[in-house]
């Protein structure tokens, strides 16, 4: 029941289902059902330790807190509780994923629901964006001018106004970034169901796969094809090494612009300048504010605009000690995954396990490109798939408890005090570049 529960929470968190039965807007569904998920779980929880194997979960919990305790910064006591009401529900989803889906069956039935979800999405939203593209009450439609700028009915009706229609859905999903970010996750994940026989190769991976490719073209999301060369490299580097990878992934890159991939819009350091500029406000405030951060939601009450990077917008708002959380925890998810698919201590590893561990790897690839260009660190994304990999990394333990799966504290320590300051570095190097 909890896993059921769990995944029913999950669906109505991404597929926003008020927004299609409007009563259910009136009522506090997803409220009881956390409520029932979290109770229906508490059995399994009680089973072993949350931590026990599975150290991101701790981490990624202590990110938390630290993120919801920012608004007291600026001793806005009231900011703590609304930074909790908001963002308590994607930490929900790290718990129960962890503790309802610690075996291959339990996560093949959430992806599923998830990857069913996002193919019905995908379906409904590419039928009206073809049939009914025009209308103003299209619900999956964005409509946005030359600038970038949602344009609404009356406005799209002036004949001097050139829109630009792209792909969306609802609720969290309601905008073409997210919806091509979550979509380009859900194939990545859904490699998870691919077996030996041709239902699941092509009924549960290549024909839902196609679906969304084809959802996230509508999307014209410049992010995710960035991100789907960045999955495309990160995959192949393990058959092709380093360098065969990247050669794959410029080639791909260069197929993807030429068959208008981003539906034309331009991919370039003039076409980012904007972002640039954002990025460039974001690491003033991060100088001045570099142990504890601004606090949450300040990024955009100070400078105008979200980060449009995930790493800058918690670098600012949550200060070093926040970003390197909210590193460390996929440092360690990286790790085990790598120990799974190649064990340190030369055994064999179990194919099963190296499989999935290869579709987490690809989904995390695909989250992480998106969110360099987009401010995705505040969403279920992150929580679900930290969550999924800490329910791998239990069972593969569980059943090998002599096999070193950990990392030590001070690799993970000396790795993410590392990556959090070469991140803004990199980032620091970009704005610099489109100075110049």
């Amino acid at each position: 029941m909890g896993l059921i529960l769990t995944i029913l929470y999950l669906l109505c968190m991404l597929g926003a289902p008020a927004v299609w039965v409007p009563f259910l807007a009136q009522t506090s569904y997803v409220v009881y059902l956390s409520a029932l998920a979290a109770v229906a779980s508490v059995p399994r929880l009680l089973q072993g330790s949350l931590i026990r194997h599975t150290p991101q979960v701790a981490v990624l919990s202590g990110f938390f807190l630290v993120l919801i305790c920012t608004p007291l910064l600026k001793a806005w006591f009231g900011g703590v509780i609304e930074a909790f009401r908001e963002q308590v529900p994607y930490l929900l989803v790290l718990f129960l994923v962890r503790a309802n889906c610690d075996t291959t069956a339990r996560r093949k039935a959430l992806v599923g629901a998830v990857l069913l979800l996002m193919t019905t999405l995908t379906l409904v939203g590419a039928y009206q964006y073809n049939s009914h593209m025009e209308d103003p009450e299209n619900k999956f439609v964005f409509r946005q001018n030359a600038s970038g700028e949602s344009v609404n009915g009356a406005e799209s009706d002036e004949a001097d106004v050139k829109l630009d229609y792209r792909l969306k859905a609802q609720g969290l999903l309601d905008d073409p970034n997210d919806f091509a970010q979550a979509m380009l996750v859900t194939i990545a994940l859904s490699t998870l169901l691919w077996g030996p026989g041709i239902f699941s190769k092509f009924f549960l991976v290549l024909a839902p796969g196609a679906i969304l490719l084809y959802g996230i073209y509508l999307t014209h999301s410049r992010s995710a094809l960035v991100a789907m060369v960045f999955t495309i490299i990160v995959v192949l580097r393990h058959r092709l090494k380093l360098w065969g990878s990247v050669l794959v992934g410029m080639l791909a890159a260069a197929g993807l612009v030429v068959m208008r991939f981003a539906g034309g819009r331009e991919i370039s350091m003039s076409s980012g300048a904007d972002r640039l500029e954002l990025w460039a406000e974001g690491l003033y405030r991060f100088r001045h504010s570099f142990g504890l951060g601004i606090g949450y939601h300040n990024y955009t009450d100070e400078v105008g605009m979200t980060a449009h990077n995930s790493i800058l917008l918690v670098g600012v708002e949550t200060g070093i000690l926040g970003l390197t959380l909210f590193i460390a925890a996929f440092v360690i998810c990286f790790t085990q995954l790598n120990r799974i698919v190649q064990p340190i201590d030369g055994a064999a590893p179990d194919p099963v396990f190296a499989h999935e561990a290869r579709s987490l790897e690809a989904a995390f690839a695909a989250y992480l490109g998106t969110s360099w260009f987009l401010s995705r660190a505040y969403n279920p994304m992150p929580y679900l798939l930290v969550g999924l990999v800490a329910a791998l990394a239990y069972q593969v333990a569980e059943r090998s408890p002599a096999r070193p799966l950990l990392p030590s504290w001070p690799i993970v320590a000396r790795n993410s005090l590392i990556l959090a300051p070469a991140s803004l570095a990199l980032i620091y190097i970009l704005v610099h570049l489109r100075a110049a």
